[in-house]
């Protein structure tokens, strides 16, 4: 996780699948940054259950179930977010607005990785919780110590249409 988008990390939910690249990101960053680390079971209903139960902080859930999440959690919403962080695919640029209406205080980012070497290496704040703002869809800053190519077909760097490498 990037510490320079999402702070330290403070209570983190693990819902992830031992098995899956993104647990080793949640892990280090959370356990390296002094958060605690919150191991839960799966599934919407159990994800907001232990949300309020924990008073959780963070959240890195995927782009293809937080809307569903989002409408689970509009009969009860988690006021303990301060951010929450979503990848794995593209996902619709009206879940920011969802997001925004049912969780003005809590900090909506967009995580990229180029490859499955890379869970995140970027991130773009999409909903900014100190002011209310929204921004298009974006792969955001660099975490530290990451830089991008992007290349043409013949593996040339090019300020046009290529491929997204991760250095």
């Amino acid at each position: 996780m990037g510490v320079d988008q999402f702070g330290a990390a403070g209570q983190v939910l693990l819902l992830h699948s031992p098995a899956s690249d993104l647990t080793t990101s949640v892990v280090f960053w959370t356990v390296l940054t002094g958060g605690t680390l919150i191991i839960g079971a799966c599934g919407l209903a159990a994800t907001i259950d232990l949300v309020h139960q924990h008073r959780s902080t963070h959240l890195i859930y995927p782009a293809s179930l937080y809307s569903v999440f989002l409408d689970r959690a509009s009969e009860r919403p988690p006021t303990t977010l301060r951010a929450v962080g979503i990848g794995s695919e593209r996902w619709s640029p009206a879940v920011i607005e969802r997001h925004a209406r049912l969780l003005p205080n809590t900090s909506l980012l967009n995580e990229y990785g180029p490859t499955e070497a890379c869970v995140c290496s970027s991130y773009g704040l999409v909903y900014d919780a100190s002011n209310g703002g929204q921004a298009p869809m974006s792969i955001g800053r660099l975490v530290r110590n990451t830089g991008y190519l992007l290349l043409d077909t013949g593996g040339r760097p090019t300020t046009g249409t290529g491929e997204c490498r991760r250095t």
